[in-house]
């Protein structure tokens, strides 16, 4: 059943002519049968669920790569510290000591 309005409402004597109300979006599927298009929105909304899902997927291995490139260069940086600390305690830099360090 259609949304009707009346169109005139100055005389609540007159006859009114009545419109079909045009609001909001314009509807985006039309099917024939109700379960056809419930069928359908299941289908759209399966879709959906599994192209999100295999995105996120991507995006956690995406990020669990860079988290451990991120620890590899922390450990990295940690080793070079404690050998600048430990030259340190030693006494004063030598030089050419970190480059050899870093250079392995």
């Amino acid at each position: 059943m259609a949304n009707l309005t009346p169109v005139s409402r100055t005389d609540p004597g007159e006859v009114r002519i009545w419109r079909e109300r045009r609001r909001g979006a314009p509807q985006r599927h039309a099917y024939s049968t109700q379960q056809e298009g419930l069928a359908k929105r299941r289908d759209r909304n399966r879709n959906t669920a599994l192209s999100t899902y295999y995105k996120r997927k991507e995006k956690t291995a995406q990020l669990e790569a860079e988290r451990d490139a991120l620890e590899k260069e922390n450990a990295a940086l940690r080793e070079i510290l404690q050998t600048i600390e430990s030259s340190l305690q030693d006494g004063p830099l030598q030089p050419g000591a970190l480059n050899a360090h870093t250079a392995q």
